[in-house]
């Protein structure tokens, strides 16, 4: 499979800015997911084919921003992370790599564990601090 970057619940103004940081890194394909798409597999959505409507899942909505990169090398992941810091954004955003695991998620369902996993990682600093 080829590099592809799965971009949620950008505005066309932050498309076009996500576009123009993202010259720089040789990801070949960036797909603006559509809402009607969240619920399904991600596995799917990578696919350049039309995705079958029985996949189509009811899902729970969601309104973050929300980025996954998949296929790439470490080379890409790291001109992809420099490319994004520099970004200023008015909302967080969700980031995450393709795994072995989440590839069978929803978006949906990756989104929700991402907000999770933020809110574990800042009980445990302030529970620390």
């Amino acid at each position: 499979m080829e590099p592809l970057l799965l971009l949620y619940n950008f505005t066309e103004e932050e498309q076009k800015e996500w576009e123009l940081a993202l010259k720089p890194v040789s990801v070949v394909r960036k797909k603006f997911v559509d809402k009607k798409e969240f619920g399904i597999p991600i596995y799917s959505l990578l696919s350049e084919e039309a995705v079958p409507t029985f996949l189509y899942q009811a899902t729970e909505d969601f309104d973050g921003r929300m980025v996954l990169i998949a296929n790439v090398t470490a080379n890409t992941l790291f001109q992809y992370l420099l490319a994004v810091s520099k970004m200023v954004t008015k909302e967080p955003v969700y980031r995450a790599v393709l795994t072995e695991t989440n590839r069978d998620w929803t978006s949906s369902f990756l989104f929700y564990h991402l907000k999770e996993e933020e809110a574990e990682i800042k009980k445990r600093r302030t529970a620390e601090g």
